[in-house]
């Protein structure tokens, strides 16, 4: 049965590795046409390779959200070829390491601020900019369970993670109107290697944060991936401005 996001045309950013990559591939399956960005571009160069099997050959495009010559040289090729975007994950984002934060310095403090707020917002930008030549689009951007309430051993992230959604909810009502709508996942504890860096720096966590979710367990990449798809779809034409929590019970409890 045809998915109704076959042949549209999706960026997603943070593309070559956890809930990026995860996404893509599951995107690649029901057949969209996708404009893959990241950092890494050998890894990119490699998943190319992995989601041609499923039909289409994606773009690959090198990109630091951070640098504006990035972001201009990936919405200009997305302009060039295609000449239009149906809809965008934006997942590129960094943790900081565990500390408190009067002792976060500086330089990581920007480094957060410019990949998870900045960068986001220069992606909305450029991707809104994009729909509204077409009067429509679906855009998800990548929050977290941390964007609804506080975390002592995380505060700048969570404080990026908060930014994420007023910058969801604020474009969501400004253009609903264009048929461009714009929501937010907020996933909890996934199976990435940005979380399994932070676990093996303290073994006892990871117990420690299953024995907190009702699930259980971490969430699978692949689990989080159905609910962004769901959201760049058809299925969902009437929702914007949502966060959707994909967190194994954590926010009901």
């Amino acid at each position: 049965m045809k998915h109704s996001i076959e042949n549209k045309i999706i960026l997603v950013t943070g593309a070559s590795r956890g809930i990026g990559y995860a996404t893509s591939l599951k995107l690649a399956k029901y057949g969209a046409q996708l404009i893959l960005a990241s950092r890494n571009l050998k890894d990119l160069e490699n998943f190319r390779e992995k989601i041609q099997t499923f039909g289409k050959t994606p773009s690959i495009i090198q990109t630091n959200v951070t640098e504006n010559k990035d972001l201009e040289n990936l919405f200009s090729i997305i302009n060039k070829d295609y000449g239009k975007l149906d809809g965008a994950f934006n997942n590129s984002g960094i943790l900081e390491n565990p500390n408190h934060l009067h002792n976060i310095q500086e330089e990581e403090f920007w480094d957060l601020v410019k990949t998870n707020i900045y960068g986001t917002w220069m992606c909305m930008k450029n991707e809104i900019n994009l729909m509204l030549k077409s009067k429509s689009g679906s855009i998800v951007n990548c929050s977290s369970i941390n964007g609804s309430k506080g975390n002592p051993k995380h505060p700048i992230y969570t404080a990026t993670k908060h930014a994420i959604i007023g910058l969801t909810k604020s474009a969501a009502i400004s253009y609903a109107k264009n048929s461009i709508r714009v929501n937010a996942i907020s996933p909890g504890p996934t199976e990435t290697k940005m979380m399994t860096k932070i676990d093996d720096s303290i073994p006892e966590k990871k117990q420690s944060i299953n024995n907190w979710i009702p699930f259980g367990r971490y969430a699978k990449p692949e689990e989080i991936a159905e609910s962004v798809i769901w959201l760049l779809s058809n299925k969902s034409n009437y929702i914007t401005g949502s966060v959707i929590s994909i967190d194994g019970g954590v926010s009901a409890s």
